[in-house]
């Protein structure tokens, strides 16, 4: 399970999930499944025209094909809708308020990790599990449980700073990611030196580009993906148009993308070795 926070409002974790989903399952092969732990208006489904893009499919043949055992679960108000043919999932519930959100997964918790168990026993599947800002008690037990986590930082100097501070347990299975990211923002540089100095492997940053921020407010994401995902150019940094503004986000997603992969194939092998003694 890969839980993906952020430091702060504003740290384009949705976003940044969907997109880094978009990419394993294009170039890797892989099935996401995405789950949100939180409510409101500016969730997954509002990013990818549930309207024309989202096929419902039964919740108990889905997960059946995934890892064909019986299910012994009792039903829930959760279904799986299909994104992308046999590529993309997601896995909630009917928009609430967090209130309510928060009361029923205070319920709903055990039930839900044993679908993500069930879903990530297939070699190649995985759940990404948007957390947002991770206050409730629901998000900081998904994350203790969490085999990765992937931390979306607003380029902010003090957030960058007091993130390190206030989460310093989770630095050892943490990914960081600077959303957003602008080189001729001098302002928070030292910060991010400092991650890259501390965890070199395991910083990257995404940056800013207004055609993705445009798409995905208007629910067009896996278009963006589709049409930019190919992009190449050899001077793109010199490319100051929204062209050379694509090419370089599709260029930072791979890397992040790939790296992300990496550490998945790292921990599942670490968890068959681990079955084998």
């Amino acid at each position: 399970m890969i839980v993906f926070m952020g430091n702060e409002a504003g740290a384009g974790v949705t976003g940044n999930m969907i997109s880094i989903a978009l990419a394993l399952a294009s170039e890797m092969n892989c099935t996401i499944t995405l789950f949100e732990n939180h409510a409101g208006n500016n969730g997954i489904m509002n990013y990818l025209k549930p309207h024309e893009n989202v096929n419902c499919v039964c919740e108990e043949d889905y997960l059946s094909s995934l890892y064909r055992n019986s299910l012994t679960r009792s039903k829930s108000e959760y279904t799986v809708e299909e994104i992308v043919q046999n590529r993309l999932y997601y896995y909630g519930k009917p928009a609430q308020n967090q209130l309510a959100h928060d009361y029923g997964m205070t319920y709903m918790i055990s039930e839900v990790l044993n679908d993500i168990k069930s879903i990530e026993k297939v070699r190649n599947n995985f759940v990404f599990v948007d957390a947002k800002l991770s206050g409730t008690e629901n998000s900081k037990y998904l994350i203790e449980k969490a085999d990765l986590i992937v931390v979306n930082l607003t380029q902010n100097r003090s957030g960058i700073r007091d993130f390190l501070i206030n989460y310093p347990d989770i630095s050892e299975k943490a990914v960081f990611v600077v959303s957003d990211f602008d080189a001729n923002d001098e302002s928070s540089r030292a910060e991010i030196n400092n991650l890259m100095l501390f965890h070199r492997n395991r910083t990257f940053v995404l940056p800013h580009c207004s055609d993705f921020r445009f798409s995905a407010e208007s629910g067009d994401l896996i278009e963006f993906f589709n049409n930019g995902w190919e992009s190449e150019q050899k001077n793109w940094y010199e490319d100051k148009t929204a062209h050379g503004e694509r090419v370089f986000y599709f260029k930072s997603l791979k890397n992040v993308s790939r790296s992300i992969m990496v550490m998945l194939n790292e921990i599942r092998e670490s968890k068959e070795a681990k079955k084998r003694v």
